[in-house]
């Protein structure tokens, strides 16, 4: 996994810059309150909400940081050698 994470760093750093156009996608607002029990209605916008929230952190990341967020938190490479 590191060698690919990598291989696409140096890919991405070396490629030509261009500007990102923004999607022109409505994103509906999070939801920030809890209401008590299960409700899976509920359970279903949370996770819609959660998915909304990764998205935005990974937009803001740089190439490099993108790979080390991944890498770390969603596959737990350790971010050093031998840890």
């Amino acid at each position: 996994m590191k060698v690919v994470g990598r291989v696409c760093h140096d890919l991405l750093r070396t490629r030509k810059p261009r500007r990102e156009r923004p999607m022109d996608v409505h994103l509906p607002e999070p939801i920030l309150s809890r209401v008590a029990g299960v409700d899976p209605e509920h359970e279903a916008l949370l996770a819609g909400s959660v998915g909304l929230a990764l998205y935005v952190v990974l937009d803001r990341l740089s190439p490099a940081e993108r790979v080390a967020f991944v890498l770390h938190d969603m596959l737990s490479v350790p971010l050093l050698p031998g840890a």
